[in-house]
């Protein structure tokens, strides 16, 4: 960022507009970069205090991913296609909507990130009634408590996969798998979700 500010500084009448603007985004994908590198570590640290904060509250979870899919699309190359697909009646599911943008944000980068073929990256949201614990074994008058419905999330892609041996540590921060090569990453990912 200080490269790029300090080239526009010193050279800004010498450059064309061509590599003013290439400068400029340069700038801005390191800043975003920088800052949500900042975040993931605010969100590590937050978890081991055990201060990380739970708030549920009914949430649209057709609409949230649906928003979720298409503004990651908006970032991200045109070799890569996202979907999504909602499956089950309901749609409200009583979730923490700041914790749910961490995980399924991470897992959609890192879907994205370790497919550099491109491809579709799938995710679908699916709902199933849930029962309430331990009333199949007794005959119990309906509850007048409702019980939110069991949510999947399922994310795939045709990426580089996980090999074997690196899959008992996926969740270990700054841990990066054995076949990523060059593909930038800081290991942070997998350990927030």
């Amino acid at each position: 960022i200080v490269g790029s500010a300090k080239l526009l500084e010193l050279n800004s009448s010498k450059l064309d507009e061509e590599t003013h603007i290439k400068c400029l985004n340069l700038m801005k994908s390191a800043s975003q970069t920088m800052s949500q590198l900042i975040e993931d570590m605010l969100v590590i640290g937050r978890a081991e205090s055990e201060q990380l904060k739970f708030n549920p509250a009914p949430l649209n979870l057709e609409e949230f991913c649906r928003h979720l899919v298409e503004q990651m699309q908006l970032e991200i190359e045109e070799k890569h296609q996202l979907s999504f697909d909602c499956m089950g009646e309901k749609t409200i599911a009583t979730l923490d909507q700041r914790l749910l943008h961490h995980i399924l944000s991470n897992l959609l980068s890192n879907a994205i990130k370790y497919s550099p073929q491109g491809g579709e990256v799938r995710l679908e949201l699916e709902f199933q009634e849930a029962e309430a614990e331990g009333t199949e074994d007794f005959e119990m008058t309906p509850s007048p408590i409702p019980y939110d419905p069991v949510v999947i999330f399922r994310i795939q892609d045709s990426g580089i996969g996980i090999p074997k041996e690196d899959q008992d540590k996926l969740f270990e921060a700054f841990h990066r798998c054995s076949n990523v090569g060059d593909i930038k990453g800081t290991g942070l990912g997998l350990a927030i979700v």
